[in-house]
């Protein structure tokens, strides 16, 4: 459900709500940095689950930066699919530092990450 959130807020993107919604891509951004650390943080904790090697701090370590590794790689395909193909992926196309604020939204998205991540996760497992 999560994944296929982020591709239907990534199409509507693509079909005009990044430039009728003055910041519809950093709210796509936010949820998708947040989503996809929710995504790790459940296949992480279920992988350490079966091996009985949980580790509630190295769940969370990992999916901050696989979250992280990942938007940085999305930002980057933005530009360059802006750039060979002729899309227009960067999102605010008026401001000047989209793909630095992205990154930035992206990365404050993995505060309330944290506290859902240390609410939840173990109410999953045990």
């Amino acid at each position: 459900l999560l994944v296929t959130s982020i591709l239907v807020m990534n199409a509507l993107g693509g079909l005009g709500f990044y430039h009728q919604f003055q910041y519809y891509d950093m709210a796509e951004h936010f949820f998708g940095a947040w989503s996809t650390a929710i995504v790790a943080s459940l296949l992480f904790g279920s992988v350490m689950h079966y091996h009985h090697q949980w580790n509630f701090r190295m769940i969370t370590r990992k999916s901050i930066i696989v979250a992280a590794i990942l938007l940085l790689l999305w930002e980057l395909w933005e530009f360059v699919g802006d750039h060979a193909f002729g899309t227009y992926m960067l999102g605010q196309s008026t401001e000047k530092y989209d793909t630095l604020y992205d990154i930035l939204i992206g990365l404050l998205a993995m505060i309330p990450f944290s506290y859902y991540n240390d609410r939840y996760m173990k109410r999953m497992f045990f």
